[in-house]
């Protein structure tokens, strides 16, 4: 049997991160318009009713730092929560933290893209 490899990334809730996001959403562009959205953030009409449609796919993390930087919001509020902001948030320890986060998310799905029994590449490369 196999031992699951648990990290940061696996402990975030992406529901509740959505949550976070959507209510700054509200709040910066009454009333709400996906288009707004994405172009206060600096993404698409598409991506943003993707995460916030009925696809509710996870917010990834440039779409998290994007929102971040909009509402001049710590990330670790975004991910975590109230109880996740402290005294050092937006230093470089915290965005080093969530680099890391990013960076094992990669590494997953490379184990996953590279496993033998060949998964469906396509599937891979649009998690990433």
């Amino acid at each position: 049997m196999h031992k699951k490899i648990t990290s940061a990334v696996d402990k975030l809730d992406f529901n509740d991160i959505r949550v976070r996001i959507f209510n700054e959403m509200i709040e910066l562009s009454t009333p709400y318009s996906p288009t707004a959205w994405g172009k206060l953030i600096g993404m698409t009409m598409g991506v943003v009713n993707n995460i916030h449609g009925k696809t509710k796919q996870r917010p990834s993390f440039p779409y998290i730092i994007n929102v971040s930087k909009v509402t001049k919001k710590p990330v670790e509020y975004f991910l975590w929560g109230e109880e996740g902001v402290s005294e050092k948030t937006g230093n470089e320890e915290s965005y080093e933290k969530l680099w890391k986060a990013i960076d094992e998310i990669n590494d997953k799905l490379n184990s996953i893209e590279n496993a033998p029994g060949e998964p469906k590449k396509k599937t891979v490369q649009r998690l990433k």
